[in-house]
Formats: C-alpha cells, sequence, structure tokens
C-alpha cells in the first residue's frame, strides 16, 4: 500500500508499507526536497499485530488530564513525543517510540530501578537507531503515563552508554485500546 503525505519543505513525500499474514512488516518514507532529487529511506523491519492501528473511530475524552484512561503529548520542536513515565513507580523521561518493539530503558536508570547489576550480563545483542547494542530482557511490574498504567511489561535494558534516552515502546503502546498522532499531538487511550 502506497499513501502520499504533505511535508512543509517537499514537494512529493510517499509512505509506503507492506503487510503479512496480519502484521505490519516495514515502513518505507520517499521524500523530494523542493528542486532536489529524491532520497529514499527504508525503515527497520517491525512486526505489528494488525489490531495496533491509528485510530478507531471512537469518541474522545473533552479532558487533557489523563482522567479516564485518556492522554494527549504534544511533540517537541524536534518533532519527537517526550514525556513523564513512571516505570515501576519511578517517574523518568521516556521518548515515545513506535519504532521501538519493546520499552527499552538506560542502563543508569534501570540500576537506579534496582532492575540490573554490575554484574549482570548483556547478552541479547539489539538494533538500535544508532547501531547494534548489547541488552538485557527484564520485566516491569507497571508502567504509568497520567492515568493509563499497564501491568508487566516487556522491556530491554541497553547496555552502559548504548542509549540516550528512554524509549516508550510497542510492549506499551500495543496493550492500549488506540493511540493517534494528530497534527503534532499524541492521543492514547486505554
Amino acid at each position: 500500500m502506497r499513501a502520499t503525505i504533505a511535508l512543509p519543505g517537499f514537494s512529493d513525500v510517499s509512505l509506503s508499507h507492506s503487510r503479512c499474514r496480519g502484521f505490519l512488516r516495514a515502513v518505507g518514507l520517499c521524500a523530494r526536497r523542493r528542486g532536489g532529487s529524491c532520497a529514499p529511506w527504508q525503515g527497520s523491519l517491525h512486526r505489528f499485530p494488525a489490531r495496533t492501528r491509528a485510530g478507531s473511530g471512537r469518541k474522545r475524552p473533552k479532558n487533557n488530564n489523563g482522567a479516564g484512561g485518556f492522554v494527549r503529548i504534544r511533540s517537541d520542536r524536534s518533532g519527537h513525543h517526550v514525556t513523564d513515565v513512571d516505570f515501576n513507580g519511578r517517574r523518568l523521561r521516556a521518548i515515545v517510540d513506535t519504532g521501538a518493539t519493546l520499552v527499552a530503558l538506560r542502563y543508569e536508570d534501570a540500576r537506579a530501578l534496582g532492575l540490573v547489576t554490575p554484574s549482570d550480563r548483556f547478552d541479547i545483542q539489539v538494533s538500535t537507531a544508532n547501531g547494534s547494542a548489547r541488552a538485557k530482557r527484564v520485566q516491569l511490574r507497571s508502567v504509568r503515563i497520567g492515568s493509563i498504567q499497564i501491568e508487566n511489561v516487556e522491556a530491554m535494558v541497553l547496555d552502559q552508554g548504548a542509549l540516550g534516552q528512554n524509549l516508550l515502546g510497542m510492549s506499551f503502546l500495543r496493550r492500549l485500546a488506540r493511540f493517534e498522532f494528530k497534527k503534532g499531538v499524541l492521543e492514547l487511550e486505554r
């Protein structure tokens, strides 16, 4: 499937994705600056259940305080959705990242949470936006944003120095009723 979208400063932008057996497999983006050449970008392969869709058509609550399991997060100047997240009851900053399969925590934050010790082995090889890294799989008792709380969330702790910012990935997001990006605002609903 291919869609054309408008992006300021670009004359042609096309977004494509493919599905395989009910899963989103890949996302590709091709953008052409006005008067320039088309530079294709192929995103990482990720598998998301087809039930994870942007926008379910349900009526949204009118408040903005997270009550009723609804939260809005405005994008920052760089277009990222950064917010405070409680991991096992401890508040940390995280970027909402639909490209991250799991919640990913910085080593320093995971150590403060008691999830890892200096003697732990980081024996899982992972690919990140910045290259390869070593990681350890962990289970979080709870992850909460506003009034939305999810219990028993699978996560990864990346080895020391491998991750600059905590990532709120799909192991949290896919358990929501919906998440939708709309005019620079990310809406989450449980």
